[in-house]
């Protein structure tokens, strides 16, 4: 089990059979950018707020800027010791969450500067950026359709006549264009997880105030 948190830049692996963490991965620097909050301030912040697995596979990344890239051994299914940065300057920019293609090549990076950016793992090259998908600063989460044809995106909007306040709400995008399809409207709280159902007939979604919708996609 693979355990991060929003106020430290480790990462925990822990031993679900006996019940403890056996490695601290700590590659993931402190405090090295600044976040901007919705008023525009700067603040430092140390967290890895993006981690997921793909088969042999782990990226995390961090408020630092890095995405960092895990192998497993396949052997003893250990975390090796040198991970790969999968970006470099001048690409860096705190990092606010993750999602996976299907097929685990294409990954979406949310971060906290108005931008989403898409990255080809193979390469390690940057396909394209966005700052198009909304009008604020952090995204808060991602998640990808099991087609592979549909990225939701969860941030806000800000109220059209009070720069101070903000409405939570999540888009769903193409992500091989970036044009946006549709933006779901209906929480009060920050949506902090979104999962397509296997099917991809519905997304789930859980804000900071503890409701969960379910969206029907056609």
């Amino acid at each position: 089990l693979l355990v991060s948190s929003c106020d430290s830049a480790s990462i925990w692996v822990w031993d679900v059979r006996e019940k403890r963490a056996i490695r601290t991965l700590e590659e993931h620097s402190h405090g090295d950018l600044e976040c901007i909050n919705r008023h525009n301030s700067p603040v430092k912040s140390n967290a890895v707020l993006g981690l997921l697995a793909h088969e042999n596979t782990i990226i995390s990344g961090g408020m630092d800027g890095n995405i960092m890239l895990w192998e497993l051994s396949k052997n003893q299914g250990e975390v090796l010791e040198e991970p790969t940065i999968i970006n470099k300057e001048p690409f860096l920019k705190p990092i606010t969450s993750l999602t996976l293609s299907p097929n685990g090549k294409i990954l979406v990076v949310g971060e906290n500067s108005y931008q989403i950016t898409v990255w080809d793992i193979p390469t390690r090259t940057m396909i394209y950026d966005s700052t198009q998908k909304h009008n604020y600063p952090n995204t808060l989460s991602l998640a990808y359709h099991p087609t592979g044809t549909i990225i939701s995106s969860a941030s806000f909007d800000l109220h059209p006549h009070d720069d101070t306040k903000a409405i939570p709400n999540i888009r769903l995008w193409n992500p091989h264009n970036g044009d946006i399809i549709t933006t779901l409207r209906g929480h009060l709280h920050p949506v902090r997880s979104l999962i397509f159902t296997p099917d991809g007939k519905s997304l789930i979604s859980g804000d900071e105030g503890g409701h969960i919708f379910l969206w029907g996609i056609e």
